[in-house]
């Protein structure tokens, strides 16, 4: 009787952790949105590895970000992830970790992470970044940052955490749009002049309403969906405190590598 008695509280701890962790102990069908491998030591770290693939899927209505440091079983994931994005794929997940399942019946466990925002998939941008928001918390705003500019969240680990704001408007003068940046503490870093991407027209004031969470530096995307590029006309950009955000889009994090076969 006593036996009986503790195998179910054993059963029943063991139920109810499971509930706690959210995740699930059985394969889900999920889809692999997109990976990538970064290096943070840009491959200049010998003998010690340095490298990760990175993962975004999004199964049971949830979108998931892992990482994993590429090891000696590379071979036998590596063509399971590469080039195949929107592909469905058996996985399992907890709170911490999220298993894909080989062709072969392997699990492979990534950690879940979302200090790298790595992907060219607005979907798993805007996952990294309700992450990155929630991390910072309430942040006080430099007084010489407007009122209507819009935090942009960029990653940190620990008790480090980046972030800078931008502002979009209408330019009379030059008939597009131009957004100004500025860093944490306010300073101002540059301006640029950009249009809408499909129809190469600037957007009317009223529809320059950031996306916080898929808008990136040099990467503007608005809340119905429009992104913003360059206008195309050559002029020399104004820079302020710092200039390494401003060459190239994704400059700061100097990443990546997408998997290719």
């Amino acid at each position: 009787m006593r036996i009986a008695h503790l195998a179910f509280c054993f059963t029943a701890i063991v139920f109810s952790v499971s509930i706690l962790h959210g995740g699930s102990d059985e394969n889900r069908t999920g889809m692999l949105l997109e990976a990538a491998s970064h290096d943070w030591c840009h491959h200049d770290c010998a003998p010690f590895n340095t490298e990760s693939v990175f993962i975004c899927v999004q199964v049971d209505g949830k979108t998931l970000i892992g990482d994993r440091k590429i090891g000696n079983d590379w071979d036998e994931y590596y063509s399971q992830l590469s080039n195949k994005h929107g592909i469905s794929l058996p996985v399992r997940y907890d709170d911490q970790s999220i298993w894909v399942i080989t062709e072969m019946s392997k699990q492979i466990r990534f950690d879940q992470t979302y200090d790298w925002d790595l992907f060219n998939s607005p979907v798993c941008t805007a996952e990294i970044h309700r992450h990155m928001l929630k991390s910072l918390g309430d942040v006080k705003r430099p007084t010489s940052v407007p009122a209507d500019a819009a935090l942009i969240p960029e990653g940190g680990r620990f008790f480090w955490h980046f972030y800078s704001w931008v502002r979009c408007s209408i330019d009379q003068a030059e008939d597009d749009n131009i957004c100004t940046y500025w860093d944490k503490a306010g300073h101002k870093d540059y301006e640029d002049h950009v249009v809408g991407e499909v129809d190469r027209k600037p957007v009317p004031q009223t529809n320059l309403q950031i996306d916080v969470y898929t808008t990136r530096h040099n990467d503007v995307r608005l809340k119905n969906g429009v992104r913003l590029v360059s206008d195309g006309r050559a002029r020399q950009r104004k820079v302020g405190h710092r200039t390494a955000k401003t060459i190239g889009q994704f400059s700061y994090y100097s990443i990546r590598g997408v998997l290719k076969s």
